[in-house]
């Protein structure tokens, strides 16, 4: 049970519900102090609860199989991270550690399901949140392809000696050429 009132004004599952529901969210949500360096779970566990932040900063992250960490995001107070866990039975796609002393709101899927009965609306906010993942995932994929595609294409043209790669700069070695190039005549 949470102990301050004005706790839950942030958590995301509240957004548009009556007041009397952050009273029952307040049974439903469960706090947990993690200390910095320690693991809130790691990618393949089995996904039992979404997370808000209150305080502190996680470190979201996949390990491959060299044992490089790739970070994903670092998180700050208001965040929520883990929310797929609510969603399916899937395990972890990634793990988060904390990287400070952190206050964790944690909302386990037998209090969400009582919330999501009692409350609809929290079912919404859920997909709101999910779908707000969902953009920015496929912005970044935008976003890498386009530099994926530019890359090739500036290496195409240095095959074909039309510009000169070197360190920080690109010289054009033949502008009429990348002229036909950018154009479609060539």
């Amino acid at each position: 049970m949470l102990e301050e009132s004005n706790l839950l004004v942030m958590v995301f599952l509240l957004e548009g519900l009556p007041p009397e529901a952050e009273d029952y969210a307040r049974e439903a949500f469960q706090s947990a102090r993690v200390a910095a360096g320690q693991i809130i779970f790691k990618d393949g566990d089995p996904g039992e609860a979404p997370y808000v932040l209150r305080a502190g900063q996680i470190r979201i992250y996949r390990t491959n199989l060299d044992g490089k960490e790739r970070i994903l995001a670092y998180l700050g107070p208001g965040e929520v991270f883990g929310e797929m866990a609510l969603i399916d039975d899937s395990p972890r796609s990634a793990s988060a550690k904390a990287v400070q002393d952190t206050l964790l709101l944690a909302l386990y899927r037998d209090a969400y399901y009582g919330l999501a009965d009692r409350y609809p609306q929290t079912a919404h906010n859920l997909a709101k949140v999910l779908a707000r993942r969902i953009r920015d995932m496929n912005f970044e994929v935008e976003v890498l392809s386009f530099e994926e595609a530019a890359a090739r294409i500036l290496h195409d043209l240095r095959e074909q000696s039309i510009v000169q790669l070197e360190t920080g700069s690109v010289t054009i070695r033949d502008l009429s050429i990348l002229e036909e190039i950018v154009y479609g005549l060539r």
